[in-house]
């Protein structure tokens, strides 16, 4: 097709909403953390979060400095020692492998990630920390669960 007849391509932001891709819902509570930053530190010219005091692109030397800074103070010595999140991506995997340890299908994870569950479930799933007591506390949670319904059902 020739393209000066399609027309020049358009921006993600130029796009109508209904070929941007789904809608990735945020949690509240992590809604109102971004809310409350933008309203307290505002953005920069052009809408980015990050910026310095003059409104300039954030370097990575001061970002992988204050990554460093905030880890250390962050973490206990026996985490800080290992691997878990040695750089600011890694909160990525972090924030997907919370959001597995939690409970939430794989399925819409990887949709908010914008991955596919294979990646997912091959890439970040591994990322969870001592996932044998997650899946233990979660299993005895539910048994726990259905032994008081049980029981309840025995007293009727």
């Amino acid at each position: 097709m020739d393209r000066q007849r399609r027309g020049p391509r358009r921006t993600r932001a130029e796009e109508p909403a209904a070929r941007r891709g789904p809608h990735r819902a945020l949690p509240p509570s992590l809604v109102a953390i971004w809310r409350d930053s933008v309203q307290t530190h505002g953005t920069a010219q052009d809408g980015r979060l990050f910026f310095t005091e003059h409104g300039n692109i954030v370097g990575y030397t001061i970002v992988h400095r204050a990554w460093n800074e905030a880890r250390a103070l962050a973490l206990p010595p026996e985490l800080a020692a290992t691997p878990l999140g040695k750089r600011p991506y890694d909160l990525r995997h972090s924030a997907l492998s919370t959001w597995l340890a939690a409970g939430a299908a794989p399925a819409e994870v990887a949709q908010r990630a914008g991955n596919s569950v294979e990646v997912l479930l091959t890439r970040y799933a591994k990322c969870l920390y001592d996932p044998q007591s997650i899946s233990n506390q979660r299993i005895e949670h539910l048994l726990s669960a259905c032994d008081t319904q049980s029981e309840s059902d025995r007293g009727r």
